[in-house]
């Protein structure tokens, strides 16, 4: 009997964000903190299958590159680093290191970006890649009529964003939208103008919009940056999502759906008794979550069976 054991050597590159935006967080759950976990679950995942694994730090330009290895001693480097770096910039611009990747390795890698996407580049580089990621999934054959879009805070912001450009755009139709309490209006609103919430208040709130935008006009303001500032909600898809009563993206969130009730667009929000953003994600067992829970997935199914989206040229 003859055994043939395969031998493989896979490459593994982690794109790490290091910007300003990751000492966002609560108390002690910075992202810095969480993208340092997963940063560590992936790398001793692959250390396991004896894969060479590579880091890129990155802010709007790339801070330092490990070139791939194996070893755990090599892996422990790597957490070291992510524990301890810090960054030169504190923007983000997420193709300076995908552009540096391709440059410095030719062969093939499975790559994993770790970041919370707040581009220093503004709307337009976020807008691109979610855009880029529908047209993705249809070219791989799922069906468009029922693709839906969702994302948390920031991602909920930039969930409506999508919407809205696709809608201008009109290149592609989007079934539905669940833009879970999102970041909408980087102007101060009843619930965020002095709001000391747990997690995100008004300092946060402040600082990060102006990370975000930062040197843009806000007099003239594209609604593919703050969806608040959108005039024109017909046509766009249909919506759910919940909010906390306390937390500082309540009223604009709360504004956000009037306005696409107003325009004859389906649309639903459920409201919940808590000044905890993200209440869902940060106490995932309490009773309040559970019932968000709850009513987020019978949403969803409802969503697939009822609204489908036509796509133009059908």
């Amino acid at each position: 009997i003859k055994v043939y054991e395969e031998e493989r050597e896979l490459t593994m590159m982690m794109l790490v964000d290091v910007s300003a935006s990751r000492m966002f967080g609560s108390t002690d759950r910075l992202k810095k903190n969480i993208i340092t976990e997963i940063a560590a679950v992936l790398a001793f995942s692959a250390a396991q299958n004896n894969d060479k694994v590579g880091c890129i730090f990155f802010s709007d330009r790339v801070e330092k590159f490990i070139p791939p290895k194996k070893g755990r001693s090599h892996i422990l480097m790597i957490i070291r680093e992510l524990i301890g770096f810090r960054p030169e910039s504190a923007g983000t611009k997420i193709s300076e290191p995908v552009r540096f990747l391709t440059n410095v390795n030719k062969k093939r890698c499975t790559t994993f970006i770790l970041s919370d996407f707040m581009d220093s580049s503004k709307d337009k580089a976020a807008l691109d890649d979610a855009l880029e990621a529908y047209r993705y999934l249809l070219k791989k054959g799922y069906p468009a009529r029922q693709i839906l879009l969702c994302g948390e805070s920031a991602g909920g912001g930039l969930c409506a964003a999508v919407c809205i450009r696709a809608r201008d755009e009109g290149a592609v139709s989007v079934a539905f939208q669940m833009p879970l309490y999102p970041m909408l209006d980087d102007r101060d609103t009843a619930s965020s103008r002095d709001n000391h919430g747990r997690v995100w208040n008004t300092r946060r709130n402040h600082l990060a919009w102006r990370l975000y935008l930062r040197g843009t006009d806000r007099a003239s303001l594209s609604p593919y940056a703050a969806p608040a500032r959108l005039t024109d909600f017909s046509g766009l898809p249909p919506a759910y999502s919940f909010v906390g009563d306390g937390e500082p993206f309540y009223a604009e969130t709360v504004r956000y759906f009037e306005q696409l009730c107003a325009a004859g667009i389906p649309a639903e929000l459920d409201v919940y008794h808590t000044d905890l953003h993200a209440f869902d994600m940060l106490e995932p067992s309490a009773a309040l979550s559970g019932e968000a829970a709850g009513k987020f997935h019978a949403h969803f199914a409802a969503a697939q069976a009822r609204f489908f989206a036509p796509q133009p040229g059908e």
